[in-house]
């Protein structure tokens, strides 16, 4: 899968704020791409194993997503609810 340009500069951007603070925490618009944009800092910062909390009803998705990723790091899905 091919991110968009900006995709790839808020994964940088993030990438960065991880390396610094251990911890991200992204609110962008809807359909934006963000567990696109999270998977990707994930492999930029090297990532060994993740934790991804979120809504159930997108568990499915995230996990799709994931198996572009799957290569690069351990991914563990939770939901909050």
């Amino acid at each position: 899968m091919k991110l968009r340009e900006y995709q790839i500069q808020i994964a940088q951007m993030t990438c960065s704020k991880l390396k610094q603070l251990k911890l991200v925490y992204l609110a962008l618009e809807t359909r934006t791409g963000k567990t696109m944009i999270a998977l990707e800092s994930c492999r930029l910062y090297g990532a060994n194993k993740i934790l991804f909390v979120t809504k159930k009803k997108v568990i499915g998705s995230i996990l799709k997503d994931y198996k572009y990723y799957k290569d690069c790091f351990d991914c563990v899905v939770i939901n909050y609810e």
